[in-house]
């Protein structure tokens, strides 16, 4: 049978375990900066100078967008974990969907509104 992998962050060293942790959410960032160089770059070869302006123009309020949400989920995890230690299930349960149900509403919005702020 094979054996599950834990970390347990509450003995020994915090260093190396975190950087372990972390490196998800460092890999997701730095493909989200590679996404926004190939739009510049694509945008910067086939377009205008005014459609390369408006990439970069606007790739602040879509990181700003990003960052908002992850820090949303993070917060989430934190409660969620805190109700995982207790083992009190039925939070567990409440805050894992509530914060879907609120991921999708952001998203429903954010898309909903670039949809109409876009011009035709």
């Amino acid at each position: 049978m094979k054996q599950k992998h834990t970390v347990d962050f509450t003995e020994g060293a915090v260093n190396g375990k975190l950087f372990f942790f972390a490196l998800p959410f460092y890999g997701s960032m730095l493909l989200q900066l590679l996404f926004n160089a190939a739009d510049l770059m694509v945008v910067g070869r086939y377009a205008s100078h005014e459609a390369l302006a408006a990439v970069g123009a606007t790739s602040s309020l879509v990181h700003l967008l990003i960052n908002l949400l992850v820090g949303m989920s993070v917060g989430t995890s934190v409660v969620a974990a805190q109700y995982f230690g207790a083992k009190n299930m039925a939070q567990l349960n409440r805050t894992t969907h509530t914060s879907m149900t609120v991921g999708v509403i952001a998203g429903v919005i954010i898309s909903i509104v670039g949809y109409y702020a876009t011009p035709t």
